[in-house]
């Protein structure tokens, strides 16, 4: 499991459940720099769900970003 958990965090892949494999894997005693840079990226991300099924997506916005980036929706949920 161990190894399946830091495959994916390589991949920057995220999700709930996956959530749940890095706290449980990723710990101080094992973390390095890779696995310390794919987190920070983790750090900052929401997920977005919306009942409405005529919505496609959700246009995001930050100070941070040069301009807008559509996020379409994947079973009305988007990280």
């Amino acid at each position: 499991m161990q190894n399946f958990t830091w495959k994916q965090l390589r991949e920057g892949r995220i999700s709930t459940n996956l959530g749940v494999l890095y706290n449980e894997f990723v710990t101080e005693e094992v973390l390095d720099k890779e696995m310390a840079v794919q987190l920070a990226g983790f750090l900052l991300q929401y997920e977005i769900t919306c009942d409405n099924p005529n919505m496609v997506g959700v246009y995001v916005s930050h100070p941070e970003l040069s301009e807008e980036h559509f996020a379409p929706f994947v079973k009305g949920k988007r990280l």
